[in-house]
């Protein structure tokens, strides 16, 4: 296993080739604009989901529709895209948080995000991105290879994938514009099967990615990767699974779900639809 860094050390050890999301498109609707909150909490594990059992179909990455049939595992974590507010560069990495943010409980607007990791330009970059998380109530235990390789991240992103934690990872765009650059992209892992690793791609879909691309996205040199294994709640609470199912500019509504023994705080109910402000950042918990 990995050691655990500092977020704090990552930080400053970050990649020195910073990430700019030239091909990031397709966004949905915008989020507001307002600072994330802090709350005094301790950390609490969240409660694994139940891996999804394989489907007997085949799946192809060249398909419209997802292809997550063909994953042996998977997390429930829906793929996003970038908010109509974000600059021609993308919000990749702020995607990303968000995505793994909503497996954990938190429902955060983009912006918030951006802000949270204070970022010297539009976009999140590599060395900023520790910071957002952190802020946010992120915990992660960062990757740290002794060589790159396919090989060595598919594994140890499996071993997180089973334990019920995604990986956001520094990837690369191929062809690249960029080869001095370290990573070129942000994407969240979200799965695995027999055609590679299942990743969220930050442009609303999912895409397999498997040993040698030779175009799009590439984690054969993936070198800067977090597991990220859970959100800061109170004591004797666990998060609550969040999907949005609805979103319009000032509002967001959320399907929370609770694992078994647990209900949605302030409701009786172990699975409950709310409605947040679409700029704010809402902690959605469940108490037994």
């Amino acid at each position: 296993m990995p050691r655990a860094v500092p977020l704090a050390l990552v930080g400053l050890v970050a990649l020195a080739a910073c990430v700019a999301c030239a091909a990031c498109r397709d966004r949905p609707p915008a989020d507001g604009a307002r600072s994330p909150e802090r709350t005094a909490e301790v950390a609490t594990p969240a409660p694994p989901p139940a891996p999804r059992a394989p489907s007997a179909l085949a799946s192809s990455s060249a398909r419209a529709s997802d292809p997550s049939d063909g994953a042996r595992v998977l997390l429930p974590i829906g793929a996003r895209a970038h908010a109509n507010e974000a600059p021609p560069s993308g919000w990749c990495g702020e995607t990303a948080i968000q995505e793994a943010l909503l497996y954990y409980g938190v429902w955060a607007p983009q912006r918030a995000i951006n802000r949270a990791g204070k970022p010297a330009h539009p976009d999140l970059y590599s060395n900023e991105m520790p910071a957002a998380m952190e802020a946010l109530g992120l915990r992660v235990t960062w990757y740290a290879p002794r060589a790159r390789g396919f090989d060595a991240f598919a594994a140890w992103a499996r071993e997180a994938i089973d334990a019920g934690e995604p990986v956001l990872a520094g990837v690369k765009l191929l062809p690249t514009e960029h080869p001095e650059w370290g990573l070129d992209h942000f994407v969240l892992v979200v799965g695995y099967g027999d055609e590679g690793l299942l990743v969220n791609t930050t442009w609303g879909r999912r895409e397999w990615i498997g040993k040698g691309a030779k175009k799009g996205i590439s984690l054969d040199s993936t070198g800067w990767a977090a597991r990220v294994q859970g959100a800061t709640v109170p004591t004797g609470m666990v998060p609550a699974r969040l999907v949005p199912t609805g979103e319009s500019g000032d509002e967001v509504t959320l399907r929370a779900t609770c694992p078994a023994g647990f209900h949605v705080e302030g409701r009786e109910a172990a699975v409950a639809d709310l409605s947040v402000a679409a700029s704010a950042v809402t902690r959605v918990r469940c108490a037994r």
